[in-house]
């Protein structure tokens, strides 16, 4: 099967990411999920934190896909990281209507550039309110996260506030 990448912010990573992580990694033999800016956004954490993040997430609630998926941080064009790693596809989560919008530019653009399919997983119902965003909201109210991220990112979000 083919190698396929997950590129996002994952800022900071999500269960939702990590729902959608462990479904792509069933799908493939080798899942990338690379950890990349938005020049649209400000980040909480640097790229290297979220990389630990995520790797710490994976290890803790995902044990039996751990030797299968990769995290990595990458910079510039996914489509460029893609080709470093031999990736043919490019997995994306959508929740709602606008992502899918989003998703769709993006998927072309990908495929004019790179040659790279996208295959677009459709957010599980009790996920598709979780985003980053909102996360980072309820902990600038102080309001507990951990039903929405993993334990080591509720720990690092518990950090950033104390």
């Amino acid at each position: 099967m083919p190698v396929a990448i997950m590129p996002g912010t994952f800022d900071p990573p999500t269960r939702g990411h990590l729902n959608l992580i462990a479904r792509a990694a069933n799908c493939f033999d080798s899942l990338v999920v690379a950890v990349g800016e938005n020049i649209k956004k400000t980040p909480w954490f640097p790229v290297e934190r979220r990389v630990e993040l995520l790797q710490a997430s994976i290890a803790l609630d995902l044990p039996e896909l751990t030797d299968r998926i990769e995290v990595a941080a990458y910079r510039g064009l996914v489509v460029n990281f893609a080709a470093t790693r031999g990736a043919t596809v490019i997995v994306k989560g959508v929740r709602d209507g606008l992502d899918l919008a989003a998703e769709q530019i993006q998927a072309t653009h990908n495929r004019e550039l790179g040659g790279l399919e996208t295959l677009l997983l459709l957010a599980e119902p009790r996920w598709q309110h979780v985003s980053s965003s909102a996360v980072k909201e309820l902990v600038t109210w102080e309001v507990d996260p951990l039903p929405y991220v993993p334990a080591p990112v509720a720990a690092a979000l518990a950090h950033r506030t104390s």
